[in-house]
């Protein structure tokens, strides 16, 4: 397990970066100056775990750069993937608000990572004083709520083509009707996130491809026609 270094403080470019996040754009400058003293810097590398399931919550993160997975273990030793948090993201925060709050899952770097530790009890304080960061936090809980009632449905009521099409669709940004995606994070790690089997996931991307949605060149995804592939979702005809 990684533990969090007493003096590394993030650097003026990442405090700037977590500035414009939404948990932190609404605060004050003296608010988030404050913030600034209980924050801690941590360096993963891949595989290092950054707290475990069971262990006392101290902070909630931000993902300055790289990728966390959040998981758990069956009693087989089988691992669930729950959430893969990428850079600019943040995870942890609603467990501040539980009484004698313990993490319910592992969080473990995919990638090189670095993130920014928010002391817990720091921010609560800010929050008492603020109604409009209150405001904001229940919103963004409020929006993660909402994506995860989207995502059981997507794997209770959904096939596997259903979901892996659900989830590059997700993940196009662009708006063009062509679109690439390159998979930073490894197939076997999105496959579980899906609850696919990792066989099922490479069948399933060579179904996509024969339907003549994507073509896959390694680890990259080329949409040949994104709003085929969305319009296909809606009417559920995969």
């Amino acid at each position: 397990m990684s533990s969090l270094h007493p003096h590394a403080k993030p650097n003026a470019e990442q405090l700037k970066s977590m500035r414009s996040w939404v948990l932190f754009e609404k605060l004050s400058d003296a608010q988030y100056k404050d913030l600034q003293q209980s924050l801690k810097y941590q360096p993963l590398s891949p595989g290092e775990t950054l707290f475990s399931q069971g262990d006392p919550v101290t902070y909630f993160y931000f993902v300055h750069t790289g990728q966390i997975k959040l998981t758990r273990l069956s009693k087989e030793g089988h691992e669930k993937v729950f959430e893969i948090v990428r850079d600019q993201q943040t995870f942890a925060e609603a467990l501040m608000f539980s009484r004698q709050p313990r993490y319910p899952v592992n969080a473990q770097a995919i990638t090189e990572t670095r993130v920014i530790a928010i002391n817990a009890h720091a921010y609560l304080r800010i929050l008492e004083k603020s109604t409009q960061a209150c405001f904001t936090i229940m919103a963004s809980m409020s929006q993660k709520l909402h994506a995860k009632v989207n995502e059981i449905d997507r794997l209770t009521l959904h096939n596997a083509t259903y979901r892996l099409a659900c989830w590059i669709s997700d993940n196009v940004t662009q708006q063009d009707m062509q679109a690439d995606i390159q998979l930073s994070t490894p197939k076997n790690v999105i496959a579980s996130q899906l609850s696919i089997k990792p066989e099922t996931f490479s069948r399933t991307l060579k179904r996509l491809e024969t339907e003549g949605l994507i073509k896959v060149h390694g680890n990259q995804i080329a949409i040949t026609d994104i709003q085929q592939l969305r319009n296909s979702i809606t009417a559920e005809r995969l």
